[in-house]
């Protein structure tokens, strides 16, 4: 008695069909969210310095001795004591091209990203900040948030998002 067994292997037309369905779809997702992760890493850098220059502050006040930010905006990162935070790639020092700023004054086009002498915070012991803005946005200059330090008696931390014209966030 002689039975032919053979056994195919490999998949069929539908099940190709499928998953090459089910890559397009992962695909069209991925690509649609784009814009919005990186809105979102844009926003969390700025939340990141922000984070910084509230803790280097209350450091300053709190040891009794100057703390300094130094912004380096072509390597862009920036280092306080000893430690040196690199932005990630998406995300770097810099302006929306025809931007006007600052956000608590706009009437002038930004040409720097960030208005700091020597691109330099320093926070002094009494709880005084140097004043100026920082400027971040995406690699490809579409979507553009503000850190600024205003001049005035209590030292103001505030954050903006430029959006056809700047936001508190």
């Amino acid at each position: 008695m002689s039975t032919d067994m053979s056994v195919k292997a490999g998949y069929s037309l539908i099940e190709l069909s499928v998953i090459i369905a089910l890559i397009a779809c992962c695909a069209t997702l991925s690509i649609a969210l784009v814009p919005a992760f990186t809105a979102n890493a844009v926003r969390t850098e700025l939340d990141i310095l922000y984070q910084t220059c509230l803790y280097l502050k209350h450091h300053a006040i709190m040891t009794g001795s100057e703390q300094i930010l130094v912004i380096d905006v072509a390597g862009n990162r920036y280092t306080y004591g000893n430690r040196i935070y690199n932005l990630p790639s998406g995300v770097r020092f810099g302006t929306i091209p025809g931007a006007q700023g600052s956000p608590s004054n706009p009437h002038r086009t930004i040409d720097s990203p960030s208005t700091f002498a020597k691109n330099r915070i320093t926070f002094y012991k009494d709880g005084a900040i140097d004043a100026g803005s920082i400027y971040l946005t995406d690699r490809n200059h579409k979507r553009m948030v503000a850190l600024t330090i205003a001049v005035s008696e209590y030292a103001y931390i505030r954050r903006y998002r430029y959006n056809d014209g700047w936001q508190m966030v």
